[in-house]
């Protein structure tokens, strides 16, 4: 299969920070563009990492990693999985403990990261199945 690379940035709200969904089988292109040691092929992934700024500080940023055109079964329930892993990382990194009886904000935040990532990863491929269908 031939090697693709997609990804989309964003900023978080409420809770801050930054947020890359990747879309990729290029572990070499993931791992040096952000400084991963990734040994396989990706299928899907979360990650906590770290970035240098400028002023030398160091600023936290959080990775979901897929791979859409894998042969394996990748569904949205693979996307959601690592969105929660997220979900953790941030609560985490924030000091935020989960409440199990009040998971509001943190379903939330599941929600928040699960729109956005059905869209970048599914959105462009169900209208190119439509498309095609309708070729056919």
């Amino acid at each position: 299969m031939e090697l693709f690379y997609e990804e989309k940035e964003i900023e978080l709200p409420i809770y801050h920070g930054t947020i890359v969904f990747i879309d990729s089988n290029d572990i070499g292109k993931i791992n040096e563009r952000h400084k991963l040691d990734a040994k396989r092929e990706p299928f899907a992934s979360a990650y906590e990492n770290y970035k240098k700024l400028d002023d030398g500080s160091t600023q936290t940023y959080y990775l979901i990693v897929c791979n859409s055109k894998t042969k394996l079964d990748f569904t949205v329930g693979s996307v959601a999985h690592e969105c929660f892993h997220i979900t953790n990382f941030i609560f985490e990194n924030r000091g935020i403990k989960a409440d199990l009886n009040n998971d509001e904000p943190q379903a939330y935040l599941l929600e928040y990261l699960m729109d956005i990532a059905y869209g970048f990863y599914f959105a462009k491929k169900t209208t190119e199945a439509f498309a095609h269908a309708l070729s056919e």
